[in-house]
């Protein structure tokens, strides 16, 4: 049994360092057998394994393996970055491994991402170990990589000569207190550090060792730039990485001296940079220090959870959303489940056009930043029949101004006076000979029939003809399938329902339809899969 204690934020080599210092051990390898039983431990300061024997060792099984993981190593920090499968198995080998192998598995020595060369301190954090507790010791938050800044006191950390990863004496421990006094230490008044950059690594490197959250995802993570980015208008319409806009902007933030000295440069020459991978679909894990980056580029906080997400390829949200319709009985309310997302010609940003089932159609162009956006109308695009009823409905109430029809309405009163004038047009006579009353003029003939045929144009019922589409669409790919020379795709469903030049033209109004062909439509993989299971089973 061994008397083993640690202190709050204290790296685990330190109180072993400290154990040997107290133990009268000549020999670091006894106080390895001491530990942990065994000579063949190495003194590894930020992923030690063995924790299993060691809190075995320890009076009364006073602490516990998974307590020692996460309050006293480096496993915090990159748990909330690699996927489950990785994070798994570093838990697992720190607890019950050998370590054999363990950066390996867990993809870090391929990022780039420079440690810290040397074990680091802080004069202040030192003077207040020693009044509190009566000794020094080696703070986790300080070994972190790229930190060089004490979040605690704001001043430059100071370099000691113990390596980080000892290369030679793999059993050594030691500790601040014998190091300090075999360097003659005395404390300097350090500097404080006016570098905002730097204060923001060290501050968000510890935030994430003391999180605690094993919760969080690298997808969330993903999200929340994306959401960023998006508002910052660097996110192209269809939802991806405007890079070419990124990376000057990156490189601004945090210097070009920095991101060399961290491993972490990035430049428009190169095509796959880790930033690109940040930002494309997850397939490799990264080094939470580039997280950092690109957290401290976007004004982000990790513990943040009020910051709403509104997604990758969604600048306007998710469904449902609200429709603005102020003729409906639905006004504000979430209702919309469709939104086409386009591109603006002129600017460049997302436009979002929503479809309600009341047949209101308008667009806005975004990304929506706040709340309040989401009740912002950028045009109207069709009115619909609830809205145009109750118009009809307003028209011959002389006790509402054309003002106040306009505000019940959510539009101006000029629309108003132009849509009151198409319902009358409309109603008074058959379309063959709809024409303004007094109406002599040529041109004003030639506009009012314009706008007779653009309102039958609106009077589509798409709902309709969307349902009508996707159950053909339903039906014919069943009987395609039986048939194994032909393959179920979109345009031979289009040809075979005859909606061809309809489906290519306007499938944005036709959801459940895009849907239908979404799932129904094969690769040629599937393809081929089909027939040669049809042969099997012949």
């Amino acid at each position: 049994m061994i008397m083993f204690q640690t202190f709050p934020g204290e790296l685990l080599f330190s109180a072993f360092a400290r154990y040997h210092a107290y133990s009268g051990n000549t020999s670091c390898k006894k106080t390895m057998i001491d530990l942990f039983g065994s000579s063949n431990v190495c003194a590894v300061p930020d992923l030690p394994c063995h924790l299993d024997k060691l809190c075995e060792r320890i009076p009364g099984k006073a602490m516990k393996a998974e307590y020692v993981l996460r309050n006293h190593t480096f496993y915090p920090y990159y748990e909330p970055f690699i996927n489950e499968k990785k994070r798994d198995a570093m838990f697992y080998e720190m607890i019950h491994g050998s370590g054999k192998n363990l950066f390996m598995k867990v993809g870090l020595p391929a990022n780039g991402v420079k440690n810290n060369t040397f074990l680091q301190f802080c004069d202040s954090c030192i003077y207040e170990d020693r009044i509190k507790i009566g000794t020094s010791y080696w703070h986790r938050s300080h070994q972190l990589p790229g930190v060089k800044v004490c979040h605690l006191h704001h001043i430059w950390l100071r370099e000691s000569s113990i390596f980080f990863t000892q290369r030679r004496n793999k059993h050594e421990f030691i500790s601040l207190e014998i190091y300090l006094q075999n360097s003659a230490y005395k404390a300097k008044m350090q500097l404080v550090c006016e570098d905002m950059n730097q204060l923001f690594l060290a501050k968000a490197s510890n935030e994430i060792v003391q999180d605690g959250d094993t919760e969080k995802k690298i997808v969330d993570f993903q999200e929340k730039y994306f959401s960023k980015l998006g508002a910052m208008n660097l996110v192209f319409a269809k939802g991806g990485a405007s890079i070419k806009n990124i990376i000057p902007a990156f490189v601004s933030h945090w210097g070009e001296e920095l991101l060399n000295r961290l491993g972490c440069n990035v430049s428009l020459e190169q095509n796959d940079s880790w930033l690109h991978k940040l930002l494309r679909k997850q397939r490799v894990d990264l080094h939470p220090l580039r997280h950092i980056l690109m957290h401290g580029f976007l004004q982000l906080v990790f513990n943040d959870e009020q910051t709403e997400v509104w997604g990758r390829k969604m600048p306007f949200g998710q469904a449902p959303w609200i429709c603005v319709n102020k003729a409906s009985t639905h006004y504000g309310e979430k209702v919309i489940q469709h939104c086409v997302v386009s591109r603006c010609s002129k600017t460049g940003k997302s436009v979002g056009t929503f479809y309600c089932d009341c047949g209101f159609v308008f667009s806005r162009k975004g990304p929506d930043k706040q709340q309040q956006d989401r009740l912002r109308i950028g045009r109207i695009k069709v009115f619909g029949p609830v809205w145009r009823q109750r118009l009809m409905e307003m028209m011959n109430d002389d006790s509402l101004s054309l003002r106040e029809k306009g505000r019940r309405l959510g539009v101006d009163p000029t629309t108003v006076k132009n849509q009151c004038k198409l319902v009358t047009s409309i109603e008074s006579k058959n379309q063959k000979s709809i024409l303004p009353l007094g109406s002599s003029n040529r041109s004003e003939k030639k506009t009012a029939k314009r706008k007779v045929e653009a309102h039958s144009k609106i009077r589509v019922n798409w709902s309709e003809r969307d349902n009508f589409l996707a159950k053909q669409i339903i039906t014919k790919a069943s009987q395609l399938t039986s048939n194994p020379k032909v393959r179920v795709t979109r345009t031979e469903l289009a040809r075979q329902i005859r909606s061809l030049s309809l489906i290519q033209t306007k499938i944005d109004k036709l959801p459940k339809t895009k849907k239908e062909l979404s799932i129904v439509e094969e690769s040629k993989v599937q393809f081929i899969e089909r027939r040669k299971l049809r042969r099997a089973n012949m």
